[in-house]
């Protein structure tokens, strides 16, 4: 690979006295004494302030002395000293060539003459110095951002002659979603594991904003993703999202600028798609809409210009199909005005670095071809949302990914990859996660990609299943992402769980193997049933497991506390499969509403200890979820199947039920519907694979077929499903049934035959009753096998 900037593998020199000459031991402290002051320059920035300031209140907790802080000019008159940062004594004592040699974010923990020297280039170096220090030396660590800080105890501290460097192995290193955690403590413990990015812009101006000497190391400017809609606004509002930046000048774009847009496959310009590239007068306005921000931002930093969250096409115009062409890529009109944009921003805004997104495969992660080479001020941030999220980069269901990866690293010098550790859906099913994402961080440096962005949200901000593991390991692996993993996993384990921490690294080996044996392709958005190693069998056996763990655990509430965290994933599998448990095992403890209870009080827990009040609002969403789950687990015996359904096979019909904004129906099958005005003739309804993202042919309800007031069945039509599609009722989606719970593993070419039991009220559909609104109800799908395929 070409021209990757300032990136290269973490270097750990070996321990020898390569300063001093000969090897010795320094007593820093002795019977807790010291006889060392700290040297530290008073026209220091504000953060090699702050690295006085962390060195000096660790130390004293970790060895119960509190040294003192000297001038430079001062530091003669004593014979043992540790240096902190850049000083005129300290670049005699290390010589200026060492100094000069250091790269930008590499540090130096060293010892000379009986002295420690803690120094680093950039703006962070030094302060990674005294982390390092403080981790190696003293065993300090910062596991979470809640409060779980080791510090070891030293009445006496003596330290190997030391000549250690590092230099992290990703330049820019950020973990999202952090931002919903309490307040100020969560900006400490990203800068102490050296993370560099991610303190929303936002967050400078809040009521809590971060400490001095903690900044990012490049500032957004404007918003940070899916930001075309930003620049090139069609209406007068903005998105609340968009609130924290600065605006460029104008707004309600389409309706001055329709000929801005993109053009549909019917040929018609619309405002729900992108911009068109190809019309130049569009690129003007757009370059100076973003100068604006840029200008109102002070000139510095990362600014990000990449598709609204829209896949498909950028437009359908001829002359952007022929820059697709010129790159054979979706992407390409896109690139086009980058590149252009790239050039621009290099005259007048030298210190802006231009970011733009690689997401989707059908939009922009295909890389282009006929490029040797992109603009060094253009960073292609790769995000692989489409990716199979149960294996690795390198899988071969995910190895088409690797492969866009490493040609995008070939043509760009900066290279971020926006990496996802966790599926997204409610539930937060029981998930192995720490080994696929430990794989893929050396994957991602073996590409060549120089920075990390992962979007580390799904189950994390509650902390479901192993968020604060997870978290922790990837700020170690964004140093040096060829670390063991199984120590750094036994010594978070060991610390969290304690006693308990044997039997947790069982679980999460378990858990690892079901996730490497699933056979379907986990997308980023999966249903609850694609997680077949929720067995019955599989939950009774792990919740015995925690039963066990919370017993090792029982005589320290915090480890304790750690153990009931990730056991709220499996109770809330346990509820969801609650019938069949208590059927397949009949002393299946506790009852219903005991798991129910148990989940809920260690849940508010978890958001009330980790979130301030104003992001509680996952307790009421959490709340709503547990409410329709319990509906679900005490349903009784569902009412017969129309006698139509007689002449099948028993074992060949299948049912779903509707899962969201249920009400209860005396009328439906189960007594409980989904249940919406509608008022839509005929009536429009279909299913839709969210795997292979296709349709089957909609069909319509006549007014003429529909049985007012009372449920009927009303054949959809012939298809095959998967294991993430979904039955869809009227235009705009109002009802949808998902249908993965009838998928059967290993017979993905099984046809079906798609029957709708629905309910029509109201005059538009005929009901007698005049006065009530039109309405639609649906209780469940039907699915009857073809057996001749």
């Amino acid at each position: 690979m070409k021209n990757l900037i300032i990136v290269s593998a973490l270097i750990l020199l070996s321990s020898c006295n390569m300063l001093d000459g000969h090897s010795e031991e320094i007593a820093l402290v002795v019977d807790g004494v010291s006889d060392y002051v700290i040297v530290a320059s008073v026209e220091g920035t504000a953060q090699q302030k702050l690295a006085v300031k962390e060195f000096k209140k660790f130390f004293a907790q970790s060895t119960g002395v509190n040294l003192n802080v000297i001038s430079p000019s001062e530091s003669g008159k004593y014979p043992h000293k540790i240096f902190i940062g850049k000083s005129q004594p300290m670049e005699t004592l290390l010589g200026n060539a060492v100094i000069d040699s250091l790269k930008s974010q590499e540090s130096l923990v060293a010892t000379k003459d009986g002295n420690l020297i803690l120094i680093g280039d950039g703006e962070f170096g030094t302060n990674y110095a005294v982390y390092s220090f403080l981790e190696n030396e003293l065993g300090i660590r910062w596991y979470t951002a809640v409060g779980d800080i080791k510090i070891p105890k030293h009445r006496n501290l003596e330290i190997l002659t030391v000549n250690r460097h590092e230099l992290p192995t990703f330049t820019y290193r950020y973990a999202s979603e952090w931002w919903h955690q309490i307040k100020p403590a969560k900006y400490y413990f990203f800068f102490r594991n050296r993370g560099n990015k991610g303190i929303n812009s936002s967050e400078f101006r809040s009521k809590t904003p971060p400490p001095v000497g903690i900044k990012n190391i490049t500032p957004d400017i404007g918003p940070g993703c899916h930001s075309l809609g930003f620049y090139m606004n069609p209406g007068d509002k903005y998105h609340p999202a968009y609130k924290p930046y600065p605006k460029p000048r104008l707004k309600n774009l389409f309706q001055t600028h329709p000929d801005f847009f993109s053009m549909n496959q019917s040929g018609k310009r619309v405002k729900t798609m992108q911009v068109c590239f190809s019309n130049m007068e569009m690129r003007k306005l757009l370059t100076r809409q973003i100068f604006d921000v840029i200008e109102a931002s002070g000139g510095k930093g990362v600014v990000s210009l990449d598709a609204n969250d829209v896949p498909g096409r950028f437009c359908h115009c001829p002359k952007c199909a022929k820059l697709e062409k010129k790159y054979n890529c979706l992407a390409g009109p896109l690139l086009d005005y980058l590149i252009e944009l790239s050039g621009k921003l290099e005259k007048q805004y030298p210190e802006v670095l231009l970011k733009t997104l690689a997401y989707r495969k059908k939009q922009s992660e295909i890389p282009p071809e006929n490029i040797d080479e992109l603009p060094d001020n253009l960073v292609i941030v790769f995000a692989p949302i489409d990716d199979n999220f149960a294996t690795t980069l390198k899988h071969p269901s995910n190895i088409d990914t690797f492969n866009n990866l490493k040609r995008w690293c070939e043509i760009s010098k900066n290279v971020w990859v926006w990496y996802y550790t966790n599926p997204y859906l409610p539930e937060h099913p029981p998930f192995g996660n720490v080994e696929r994402m430990a794989k893929d961080m050396k994957y991602i440096r073996e590409a060549g990609a120089n920075g990390t962005q992962v979007e580390h949200g799904s189950g994390v901000r509650e902390d479901f299943n192993f968020g604060e593991l997870q978290t922790w390991l990837l700020l170690r692996l964004f140093q040096d992402p060829n670390q063991d993993l199984e120590p750094l996993v036994k010594e978070f384990t060991d610390y969290y769980y304690g006693a308990a921490a044997e039997l947790m690294r069982r679980y999460i080996h378990e858990l690892e193997n079901a996730r490497k044996g699933m056979k379907l392709k986990l997308p980023w958005n999966p249903s609850i049933s694609m997680f077949r190693y929720l067995t019955p069998a599989n939950i009774a056996r792990w919740e015995k497991m925690f039963d066990k763990m919370e017993q090792l655990a029982a005589s320290d509430p915090q480890n304790l506390f750690h153990v009931q965290k990730v056991r709220v994933s499996l109770d809330l599998a346990a509820i969801g499969e609650y019938k069949k448990l208590v059927s397949q095992f009949p002393d299946f403890k506790p009852k219903l509403k005991g798991l129910a209870e148990r989940f809920r009080s260690v849940y508010i827990k978890m958001v009330s200890k980790k979130m301030p009040k104003s992001k509680q609002v996952f307790i009421r969403k959490m709340e709503k979820m547990l409410k329709l789950k319990l509906l679900f687990a005490s349903l009784k015996k569902a009412k017969p199947l129309p006698r139509f359904f007689n002449q099948f096979n028993p074992s060949d019909v299948k049912e779903a039920i509707p899962l969201r904004k249920i009400k209860n129906d005396p009328d439906a099958a189960y007594g409980i519907a989904q249940s919406k005005e509608i008022s839509e003739l005929p009536f429009t309804s279909g299913i839709y694979d969210n795997h292979k993202a296709k349709w089957m042919r909609p069909k319509s309800i006549q007014k003429k077929d529909i049985k007012p007031d009372q449920y009927a069945i009303y054949k959809i039509g012939e298809t095959t499903i998967t294991q993430n599609c979904l039955f869809w009722g009227s235009q705009k989606w109002i009802i949808t049934v998902p249908l993965e719970k009838c998928y059967e593993l290993g017979n993905p070419n099984q046809g079906w035959t798609i029957y709708a039991s629905l309910k029509f009220e109201g005059p538009l559909y005929g009901s007698d009753d005049k006065s009530i609104p039109n309405r639609v109800s649906c209780d469940r799908i039907v699915l009857v096998r073809d057996p001749k395929r």
